[in-house]
């Protein structure tokens, strides 16, 4: 709290620190390590691991703040509570008293409250994020070696998901599966569309940290740690990774842009990966019998006949940026805002070119127009492996809730309950498939909570990530986290919320709250 010190020694925050330090380097160094029956029963198990630890935290922070609350006779009435939370942590207040509103007035509460039906995402779990992440934000002195402890976890992840490409599933995960199934897993998450999710808030996190770090051997280590979590999320082979990818990419400048060593490192970064596109390229082409089938847009990046000069060329022009910042008249490495401005533009000039195709193809009917690329621009009912005919038919039976669940939706992770023994329950028949979920975070929000809760939610990103921006722009650590977020909220548009990465997300998001709120590098 910004008023803490009137009610608590230095000495009880560095104790309540210390838990919140732990408790955060459970769930970013261990979680995604933790498995039982391998595949088979991931995600209860990663969901079991999370609630015994979290509520243990929970418990425990409780016992210890009322212990302190009690030796300072601490009196709420006392209490500022405009200044005790932040936007952002009014924000999740917000999200976590809809969830329990829709949960009170859905029809399914059982299902509501624990998610059983679904991905295990319900009020109790959404609760348990929210609450951690208060306490977490609220408590925790940001040291670096989270982030560190973060990398680690993921590299292991990572590797394993790259043998797992090789097709040498190291760990025996793969051995009681069928065939056909091989391409849908990886490492230690499970799902690849999971599994990518969670390389995208690693490599957000390698990536920012490599950019800005001074040091030139650490920087050489989150260098080969960013290299790894591009071979990762390639290999990964979820065409959601383009959209962490795409945002990287694009937003990365508007931070690195005001300084000839940002420059310089974007370009490495931009480099690296096309050298890693043209790598898998050819081991796909050498060793063809040896790798899982690479498909989607993906393979026609790295099957691009012209990749070797596209490789060559942002090769040299590193070279070249890097000499002339060498021999640049003065050594004052900060550039001002010119580039950030610049680059800004042609991302806003990027974001018109993209409603123009998206409407030449959609409305107007020029898909041939743009080749190969054009099945992903054309929105129908075979979009996104079938996910144009599930947002469809989400946004359908949405219109037809009475007044109240239009408000609150049927309850959190019911999706799968509304849908299939709804009015549209033909997914068996059209696709022999059933989805328990809209495949698209922002709108299960809305169709199982309603619009309250993800104007909520928006809140909570946007705001907290301003927070970041606006109180610790000068802290690597948060802005590592900060784009790491960015990945993942990019994606979460064609993706599902599940506990397996879900509470990294969270307890990274916790993590940059509370280094904004120190405000120091």
């Amino acid at each position: 709290m910004e008023n803490k010190k009137k009610y608590i020694t230095e000495e009880q925050s560095r104790k309540l620190s210390c838990l919140s330090l732990i408790y955060v380097s459970v769930i970013l160094g261990i979680l995604p390590l933790v498995y039982h029956d391998y595949y088979f029963d991931i995600l209860i198990t990663k969901y079991s691991f999370y609630y015994i630890v979290t509520i243990a935290f929970i418990v425990i922070m409780t016992l210890v703040g009322i212990f302190i609350g009690y030796i300072n006779k601490l009196k709420l009435k006392d209490v500022n509570l405009k200044k005790v939370f932040t936007l952002p942590e009014w924000a999740l207040i917000g999200f976590l008293l809809i969830a329990i509103v829709s949960t009170i007035q859905s029809d399914f509460k059982w299902e509501s409250f624990w998610g059983n039906e679904g991905r295990y995402t319900g009020c109790f779990l959404l609760l348990l994020y929210g609450i951690s992440t208060l306490i977490v934000a609220k408590t925790l002195k940001l040291k670096k070696w989270i982030l560190d402890i973060f990398l680690l976890a993921g590299m292991l992840v990572c590797l394993l998901g790259i043998t797992d490409y090789f097709q040498m599933d190291l760990l025996g995960f793969k051995a009681d599966m069928y065939p056909e199934q091989y391409n849908m897993f990886m490492g230690t998450i499970g799902n690849v569309n999971s599994y990518t999710s969670y390389v995208a808030l690693v490599m957000g996190t390698a990536t920012v940290l490599f950019a800005i770090e001074r040091n030139i051997w650490k920087a050489v280590i989150y260098y080969f740690c960013m290299a790894i979590t591009f071979f990762a999320i390639v290999m990964g082979l979820s065409d959601n990774s383009y959209l962490a990818l795409g945002a990287l990419f694009a937003f990365l400048p508007l931070f690195l842009f005001n300084s000839k060593t940002g420059i310089k490192r974007y370009f490495v970064i931009v480099a690296t990966f096309a050298c890693v596109i043209y790598g898998i390229d050819i081991i796909n082409k050498v060793m063809p019998d040896h790798v899982l089938i690479m498909e989607g847009i993906l393979q026609k990046l790295s099957g691009f006949s012209k990749l070797e000069y596209v490789v060559v060329s942002l090769v040299i022009i590193c070279f070249a940026i890097y000499i002339a910042a060498h021999f640049s008249i003065g050594k004052n490495d900060y550039l001002g805002h010119k580039w950030q401005f610049i680059w800004l533009g042609l991302i806003v000039l990027g974001a018109i070119a993209l409603i123009y195709v998206l409407i030449d193809v959609n409305i107007v009917g020029n898909l041939t127009r743009y080749g190969s690329i054009g099945e992903y621009l054309y929105f129908n009912d075979e979009w996104g492996t079938h996910r144009g005919y599930n947002w469809r038919i989400a946004i359908e039976n949405y219109l037809k809730f009475p007044l109240i669940h239009k408000l609150f939706g049927f309850g959190p992770d019911t999706y799968g309950i509304v849908t299939y023994y709804g009015d549209f329950n033909d997914m068996v028949s059209k696709y022999q498939e059933i989805y328990d979920s809209a495949h698209n975070e922002y709108l299960q929000y809305f169709i199982t909570m309603g619009p309250f809760s993800l104007m909520c939610y928006f809140s909570l990103l946007i705001s907290g990530g301003l927070q970041m921006i606006r109180k610790a722009k000068d802290n690597p650590c948060v802005i590592a986290v900060l784009f790491a977020i960015i990945c993942y909220a990019i994606q979460a548009f064609v993706n599902i919320s599940v506990p397996v990465v879900a509470p990294v997300m969270f307890a990274l998001f916790a993590v940059g709250l509370a280094g904004s709120r120190e405000n120091k590098p």
